[in-house]
């Protein structure tokens, strides 16, 4: 009795509960995703549901701390995570990465206690979708030549500038924006900002075509006179900039996990679409597209 009981309280070894993840995660993407992704790619949308279904399988909260009310996974179980996803739709995907890996990721890294307080069980819970704001049209993703301003003025911080194709910019409820004090300073400039929705002088300008990632809400974000309280600042002054290179860093693994969703699937077509008896050619390219599907796996 003593050793059964010590045998079910024990904690769960990391890797059957990343093997957990990946099973759940999986039969979620067939069972709820896939039957709906089409129709999101036809229309280039995705409905509200979507962001209550991944927080039901508290998906949004994966790499969130306990304490917060996230999971608090590691970054293997998060891309075991992603790669199911994408297998079913890379929007849904995206919209996880970007929600964890930018958004949530540099707040549990670098916010005050009550930036903490503020975001993360929102963000762990669902009811707030987090975004990633450096994009810019001039000068894309290049930190260091950042157009988007930041001025002190009356004990508070006034940005002015716009963003581009931001994921999850309409729907976000907070974006972690960055602008600089002095476009001449470079990276020495630039800080972050955390700009809740419906902040006055911030809004969602339009949303822009895609070819590929459709569902996914790609935005341009406009800040005009965009009045923010000295605590919006993420880190210090000047610190923006190692705060999105350090979110990206950890973005990247994110996107690749993605990425090899998306090549999973494609070679689940190609094994599908196969006649019953195929041609030496065509179980040559079967067998080289899954050598380098696994060998991918294997980074």
């Amino acid at each position: 009795m003593g050793s059964e009981a010590t045998t079910s309280s024990a904690p769960r070894s990391p890797d059957r509960e990343r093997s957990s993840w990946r099973e759940r995660t999986r039969q979620f993407a067939r069972e709820w995703i896939e039957p709906r992704a089409r129709g999101w790619d036809l229309v280039d949308d995705m409905p509200s549901e979507v962001v209550r279904e991944l927080a039901r399988q508290r998906l949004l909260g994966l790499t969130i701390p306990p304490e917060y009310g996230g999971s608090g996974a590691d970054t293997w179980t998060l891309a075991q995570v992603l790669e199911r996803l994408a297998f079913g739709s890379l929007a849904v995907a995206t919209l996880v990465a970007v929600h964890l890996s930018v958004a949530a990721a540099p707040i549990e890294a670098r916010g005050t206690p009550a930036q903490k307080e503020r975001y993360l069980p929102a963000l762990a819970q669902g009811t707030m979708v987090g975004a990633f704001g450096l994009t810019e049209p001039a000068v894309g993703s290049d930190a260091q030549r950042l157009q988007t301003r930041y001025r002190r003025q009356d004990g508070k911080f006034v940005l002015e500038g716009t963003k581009m194709f931001i994921t999850n910019g309409k729907s976000a409820g907070v974006v972690l924006t960055f602008a600089t004090r002095d476009p001449s300073l470079g990276a020495r400039g630039v800080s972050a900002f955390l700009v809740p929705q419906n902040t006055p002088g911030f809004v969602s300008g339009q949303r822009l075509e895609k070819m590929g990632l459709r569902g996914s809400e790609t935005m341009e974000l406009v800040f005009q006179d965009c009045e923010l309280p000295l605590e919006a600042l993420l880190g210090e002054e000047g610190q923006g900039f190692a705060i999105a290179m350090d979110a990206l860093e950890g973005g990247r693994i994110g996107i690749a996990a993605c990425s090899l969703g998306v090549a999973d699937a494609a070679l689940e077509a190609l094994r599908t679409g196969l006649p019953t008896d195929p041609e030496p050619w065509q179980r040559s390219i079967l067998a080289r597209s899954f050598v380098e599907v696994e060998a991918a796996r294997a980074l």
